[in-house]
Protein backbone atom coordinates (compact mmCIF):
# COMPACT_ATOMS: atom_id res chain seq x y z
CA UNK A 1 0.00 0.00 0.00
CA UNK A 2 1.80 3.41 -0.56
CA UNK A 3 1.37 6.46 0.96
CA UNK A 4 -1.34 8.00 -0.79
CA UNK A 5 -3.61 4.92 -0.42
CA UNK A 6 -2.72 5.71 3.14
CA UNK A 7 -3.58 9.07 3.29
CA UNK A 8 -6.99 8.67 1.81
CA UNK A 9 -7.75 5.84 4.38
CA UNK A 10 -7.09 7.97 7.06
CA UNK A 11 -9.05 11.04 6.05
CA UNK A 12 -11.92 8.70 5.16
CA UNK A 13 -11.94 6.87 8.43
CA UNK A 14 -11.55 10.74 10.21
CA UNK A 15 -14.61 11.75 8.13
CA UNK A 16 -16.76 8.99 9.04
CA UNK A 17 -15.73 9.35 13.08
CA UNK A 18 -16.40 13.51 12.43
CA UNK A 19 -19.91 12.72 10.87
CA UNK A 20 -20.62 10.30 13.88
CA UNK A 21 -20.32 12.67 16.37
CA UNK A 22 -21.53 15.36 15.03
CA UNK A 23 -24.69 13.08 14.42
CA UNK A 24 -24.65 12.33 17.93
CA UNK A 25 -24.26 15.58 19.30
CA UNK A 26 -27.62 16.82 16.95
CA UNK A 27 -29.53 14.00 19.07
CA UNK A 28 -28.06 15.07 22.18
CA UNK A 29 -29.34 18.77 21.23
CA UNK A 30 -32.03 17.92 20.25
CA UNK A 31 -33.22 15.86 23.51
CA UNK A 32 -31.92 18.78 25.60
CA UNK A 33 -34.50 20.89 24.00
CA UNK A 34 -36.74 18.60 24.26
CA UNK A 35 -36.81 18.31 28.01
CA UNK A 36 -36.57 22.11 28.41
CA UNK A 37 -40.03 22.51 26.59
CA UNK A 38 -41.20 19.69 28.58
CA UNK A 39 -40.18 21.45 32.18
CA UNK A 40 -41.27 24.78 30.96
CA UNK A 41 -44.72 23.15 30.32
CA UNK A 42 -45.22 21.69 33.34
CA UNK A 43 -44.15 24.96 35.20
CA UNK A 44 -46.80 26.73 33.16
CA UNK A 45 -49.51 24.65 34.35
CA UNK A 46 -48.45 24.07 37.37
CA UNK A 47 -48.38 27.73 38.46
CA UNK A 48 -51.24 29.18 39.96
CA UNK A 49 -53.81 31.44 38.31
CA UNK A 50 -53.55 35.18 39.05
CA UNK A 51 -56.82 36.17 38.20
Amino acid sequence: MDSLQIIFQSMAVSMGIAMHNANTNQRSGQLIATACLSVCCKQILESPGKS
